[in-house]
């Protein structure tokens, strides 16, 4: 069997995670940074598949993602061709697996069950959404691809500016929780996504759904959250909410 995988973000925190756990496995990681290889230029993007095949094309560099409002089309226009200048070698795989944002069913939608599919019926506007949209639309229409939709991952080595990490600083520091918007999330742990992928990865099975919403089954909102954080240990500190609940 081809060990080989290539993944693109390998150096956020998503991929970073991934790559760990997958090379513990076994798996031969390909993870070229953008400055080895600038998926935007088809020229550079074909030196990673001359003369080699890979068991896996994990998908998850992106453009934007820390501007996700902005306006600017080239975030659009970047993430539609760095996909799609991995997408035309899909011949050379058995497997393509997009790391997907639930921005792309719309901003400011509801979280789905893992069973709902109600992708397409809220087309996004702004640019990262869209650009998230329309590469889960060609994702869906392929029989060798699976997109893999998360609201939110947290886990070992996420930045310190995220909302696990942030308030649990606060938290030692007995400093106040801080939720910007207390609205219903669901953050997936980095080592739950792993078997998702580890599931795929190992599975003999054609994907009838390769569109997939990665949560689980309660939902909790950031209040409570908070809560678990600010009972950590057996002091208290504040929980500041900026604004109310978002259903």
């Amino acid at each position: 069997m081809n060990k080989d995988i290539l993944l693109t973000g390998g150096n956020g925190f998503i991929g970073r995670n991934i790559k760990e756990l997958l090379e513990k496995d076994g798996w031969n990681i390909y993870s070229p940074s953008s400055n080895q290889v600038n998926l935007l230029v088809m020229e550079e993007v074909f030196t990673l598949f001359k003369g080699r095949s890979y068991y896996a094309i994990i998908h998850s560099a992106i453009s934007g993602r820390k501007n996700y409002k902005s306006l600017d089309n080239n975030i659009f226009l970047e993430n539609l061709k760095m996909f799609k200048n991995l997408f035309n070698f899909i011949e050379q795989t058995s497997i393509f697996i997009n790391i997907d944002s639930g921005i792309s069913i719309g901003e400011g939608q509801r979280i789905l069950d893992s069973s709902n599919q109600e992708f397409g019926k809220v087309i996004p506007i702004i640019p990262y959404a869209h650009s998230k949209y329309c590469i889960a639309k060609i994702i869906k229409e392929s029989q060798k691809s699976i997109n893999l939709r998360l609201w939110g991952c947290f886990g070992p080595n996420e930045e310190k500016n995220k909302f696990f990490s942030a308030n649990i600083i606060n938290y030692i520091n007995q400093k106040p929780i801080k939720i910007h918007k207390d609205k219903k999330m669901d953050f997936l742990h980095g080592n739950d996504l792993y078997k998702i992928l580890t599931y795929i990865l190992n599975s003999k099975k054609q994907y009838f759904i390769n569109d997939i919403n990665c949560v689980y089954n309660e939902k909790f909102k950031l209040s409570e959250l908070g809560e678990i954080i600010n009972n950590l240990d057996s002091h208290k500190v504040k929980i500041l909410i900026e604004n109310e609940y978002d259903s």
